[in-house]
């Protein structure tokens, strides 16, 4: 129960203080959709709002038919709010899968959690919640939200380890205004403990690690769903065929294991090329790039400056490297890193930071 205090405490404070310098309204008259997806998070971000005053309801999002529904739906009762499921499955599947399957065809190795933020949660959900009332859409993302002058930002969550500001980059000035974060200022090992402390059924849950519409790997979802993927040549930066591959969707750029091929040293996938079907592998050393263009932009709030000097994240567990971003036109960018880095892969989110504060991103081209 300790723990459980020190969290609401700190939650109580934070509300506090938003309450008194943007809205100057009582949090009790404020409603508030949490999308409860049966996990430990989602439940502990309602659990936190109730005690804070809000009106909470819950919402899950009813995307593949998976047992979600049932968990998220126990949680709500425990918690006792009222819970709504919407059927996404067809936004879902004409968005997140859709372009899941076409970035393969074209040699991509896409970001499904990204598409999904934007199109889904706090796309299908947050229209929901603004269409029946609500004043605000909850998640249990460890991402914080912090106004200054009217302006609205998204930052980073305190959480260095667990840290989820990467997926948010597609979020607007505009939606923040309707976003509360409740985990971003805590550990989750704080959070787990809580849940614990209060008798969350999830909290002894272990977190989900796998793109939740697949249950194997990406390229038996992709085959069943009769991707075509034909054999093709593996060949070196000059061109020369050195083996053969069994379809372009089972590689991505920076892998080393799963060739299905002795080479007689440790080569990787340097490029992916969909009209020649060829794989292109290399050694090591040649997988550092010193700049990458990325593309179909997203930037929070309004950028003043071109270049812009910035910090940037090419995966999602990868360190932020320093670089000089450059706007081009097409909502293009040329992104040039101070030090080259490993494993540019084209079709995952190239995110802009600036210190804690997420300025936006774009595809890799």
């Amino acid at each position: 129960m300790k723990n459980l205090q020190i969290l609401l405490n700190n939650l109580m404070r934070c509300v506090i203080i938003y309450v008194i310098n943007i809205k100057d309204m009582s949090v009790a008259m404020k409603k508030v959709l949490v999308g409860l997806s049966g996990g430990v998070d989602s439940a502990a971000a309602a659990m936190l709002l109730i005690r804070a005053g809000y009106e909470v309801h819950g919402v899950t999002l009813n995307l593949c038919g998976s047992g979600d529904v049932a968990d998220a739906a126990a949680a709500a009762d425990f918690l006792g709010i009222p819970h709504t499921v919407l059927d996404g499955r067809k936004r879902f599947s004409g968005t997140v899968i859709k372009d899941f399957i076409t970035q393969y065809q074209r040699g991509r190795t896409p970001n499904p959690c990204v598409v999904c933020n934007e199109k889904i949660k706090f796309g299908l959900m947050l229209d929901y919640a603004l269409q029946n009332g609500f004043d605000y859409i909850a998640t249990g993302h460890y991402a914080r939200v912090s106004s200054e002058g009217g302006r609205y930002f998204l930052q980073k969550g305190k959480s260095s380890r667990k840290d989820q500001s990467y997926f948010l980059y597609r979020l607007t000035e505009e939606k923040l205004k309707h976003i509360l974060f409740p985990l971003g200022e805590y550990e989750k090992e704080e959070v787990r403990a809580a849940a614990r402390d209060a008798g969350i059924p999830a909290a002894h849950l272990a977190d989900s690690q796998d793109i939740c519409f697949i249950s194997s790997n990406h390229a038996a979802y992709l085959k069943n769903a009769g991707v075509a993927s034909d054999a093709g040549d593996f060949i070196d930066k000059s061109g020369a065929v050195l083996g053969r591959h069994n379809g372009i969707i089972n590689y991505t750029v920076g892998q080393r294991k799963g060739l299905g091929t002795a080479f007689g040293k440790r080569l990787f996938v340097l490029g992916i090329d969909p009209a020649g079907n060829t794989v292109t592998l290399g050694e090591e050393d040649e997988l550092y790039q010193s700049s990458c263009t990325a593309g179909d932009l997203n930037f929070i709030n309004t950028m003043e400056e071109n270049p812009i000097s910035a910090e940037v994240k090419i995966r999602y567990n990868g360190a932020a490297a320093k670089a000089k971003i450059t706007l081009l036109e097409n909502e293009k960018a040329l992104v040039e890193f101070e030090r080259p880095q490993r494993a540019v892969t084209p079709g995952q989110s190239a995110v802009f930071y600036s210190g804690g504060r997420v300025l936006g991103g774009g595809i890799i081209k």
